[in-house]
């Protein structure tokens, strides 16, 4: 009965918003999360688009205080070991104190603040959508109970009904610019090759994941860190899916302007 009481207080709004705010007043004022990094930098920001390797490179930085992604589950902030991570809040990452924060916002919607090292993954537009698909068609097709383990956000994409058991093309008809054209958005958002181009001038590291290998020596040579490969990886198992060549080139046709935007950021930062 007293468990039942607790665990009840614990999961109420009231309790999860005080707790939060607890948390961001011991980092701002009782945690130095520039300490752990050079002189010139007092946090780090990375750019986290979907589907481009992104959690791995957060793992990454979160195994340094010994953190996975089922510790965070919807929580946006967590302290541990003297170093504060932020995940997927706007506020946070724009005036709080933290050691690594990440975020899907575009770079448009939000205002990093002085010595922020800041860094970016791009994939090839085409094999990133593809992932995405096999991301929703495994959320319709993963056991219900299993889901919200192995990925926090099961529920919340569950509930996206419009782009589940859909066909690759009724997929991508039901997607929003946001996801569709998940890199060019991210850096324009009107979508403008050139303006996206000089936006990726304003962040400190751009890299791409066919170069994966190379991203955290690095971050670590940046940084002066010690990141490795997480030793637990998400990990969807077989998931149930068919691309045609008419789909495949319908694909290619809408994302021609991001494919344009890519290789011209692969020219030069690659």
């Amino acid at each position: 009965m007293k468990n039942s009481i607790i665990n009840k207080v614990k999961s109420s709004s009231k309790f999860k918003k005080f707790n939060r705010s607890f948390k961001v007043f011991y980092a701002n004022n009782f945690i130095n999360n520039s300490k752990w990094l050079p002189e010139k930098y007092d946090r780090i920001y990375h750019l986290h688009i979907r589907k481009s390797g992104g959690t791995s490179i957060n793992s990454a930085f979160w195994n340094l205080s010994d953190l996975h992604l089922d510790m965070f589950g919807r929580e946006p902030i967590i302290n541990k070991k003297g170093k504060t991570f932020v995940r997927m809040s706007k506020e946070l990452i724009e005036h709080s104190n933290y050691f690594y924060a990440s975020s899907h916002f575009p770079l448009w919607q939000i205002t990093l603040r002085p010595n922020t090292y800041s860094f970016t993954v791009l994939r090839d537009p085409y094999k990133r959508l593809v992932s995405l698909y096999k991301y929703y068609n495994w959320v319709s097709q993963v056991d219900p109970e299993v889901g919200p383990k192995l990925d926090p956000t099961y529920p919340i994409l569950y509930n996206q009904k419009s782009l589940l058991n859909k066909s690759f093309k009724e997929f991508m008809l039901n997607l929003s610019d946001k996801y569709l054209f998940g890199q060019l958005y991210f850096y324009s958002k009107n979508k403008d090759v050139k303006e996206a181009i000089q936006s990726l001038t304003e962040i400190n590291k751009v890299f791409f994941l066919s170069d994966y290998e190379t991203v955290l020596p690095a971050l670590n040579k940046d940084l002066n860190l010690s990141l490795r490969e997480p030793g637990r990886k998400r990990d969807f198992g077989d998931v149930n899916f068919n691309i045609d060549d008419e789909e495949k080139e319908y694909a290619i046709h809408i994302l021609r302007d991001e494919i344009k935007f890519y290789n011209k950021a692969k020219q030069i930062y690659s």
